[in-house]
């Protein structure tokens, strides 16, 4: 088994675990207003077609169907390779589903839509996915080939990340650090691994990248240089700053919903959670610098990155 397929089944059987006992939905957050209205405004205004990539548990799906207009999305045709975040899936998207858009999720691939007719979607998404992808060229092109086939003309495929925003405070950095230790090789978005998109066959003759004055408030980082940020000057971004509610127990838990310390053993959480109580003892209560909405709860700092990109 090469380490494309290996992080993919690791990923797969713990997001299967997160997703059917509830820790990922959760604890992860939502996505910026900011960057879910820039995306419906690549829509057509009625009956859209969209098809989500590892949808997991439908955080971003009701981010986009909370904010939809009435009757703008006809269909919903999620994707997701693990039998645990399918079943969370559709729990958690009833309501949307009663009251207007048709919704399904299949068990599929990034590379292997099976349910999905060619030329069906308006638009693909894939949020806080696409890097499970790797940097495997051949692979690479699979992906970016499957998700041509399943666009229609000059439809949209749209990338979306929130991470934790290390460059927002010192302690922030601190908290990424006590758990990125433990990605074991895993094609994490910071690493920008996922970028070997940008290089295979069909990308180059299928899609193009918006140009930077489609995309408002586009910013291309001349600062933020350090591969953390996964940022490419050449790349047009939408970057969004945001800050969330988080107290210590909810910042374990969504350290805990990542694959990677899902897959640890008890004790090997115990001390990740530990680690995390540490830094916020330490680092965060105490510092003048900290927001804190009441006694328990921070402002924690999150950067949104938001690609789009348009089929030929």
């Amino acid at each position: 088994m090469d380490d494309s397929n290996a992080h993919q089944t690791l990923a797969n059987e713990a997001f299967s675990k997160s997703g059917a006992s509830g820790l990922y939905d959760r604890a992860r957050p939502t996505y910026p207003l900011q960057s879910i209205n820039r995306i419906l405004a690549h829509l057509p205004d009625h009956d859209a077609n969209v098809v989500e990539l590892g949808a997991g548990t439908g955080i971003f799906t009701r981010a986009i169907l909370s904010n939809a207009k009435p009757g703008q999305i006809k269909n919903w045709n999620a994707i997701e390779p693990a039998a645990g975040m399918r079943e969370s899936f559709m729990q958690s998207v009833k309501t949307y589903s009663a009251e207007g858009p048709s919704i399904g999720c299949d068990h599929g691939t990034f590379d292997c839509m099976e349910s999905i007719q060619s030329e069906f979607a308006d638009m693909v998404t894939a949020a806080q996915a696409w890097h499970w992808t790797g940097s495997d060229a051949d692979f690479q092109e699979k992906c970016v080939k499957e998700v041509s086939r399943v666009l229609k003309p000059k439809g949209y495929f749209v990338l979306i990340w929130n991470l934790k925003d290390r460059e927002a405070c010192e302690w922030a950095g601190r908290i990424r650090d006590a758990y990125e230790v433990h990605e074991a090789g895993t094609p994490q978005y910071r690493l920008g691994l996922w970028k070997t998109l940008f290089q295979t066959k069909t990308f180059k003759e299928s899609f193009k990248l918006l140009p930077p004055d489609e995309i408002p408030n586009q910013l291309k980082s001349n600062s933020k240089k350090n591969v953390d940020d996964s940022i490419d000057e050449s790349i047009p971004t939408l970057t969004v700053t945001t800050q969330t509610p988080l107290t210590l127990d909810g910042l374990q838990a969504r350290i805990l919903s990542k694959s990677y310390i899902t897959a640890l053993d008890s004790d090997g959480q115990q001390k990740v959670k530990d680690e995390l109580k540490s830094v916020w003892d330490h680092h965060i209560v105490g510092n003048p610098a900290t927001e804190w909405i009441d006694e328990k709860t921070v402002k924690f700092p999150y950067v949104t990155h938001l690609y789009v990109l348009q089929k030929r």
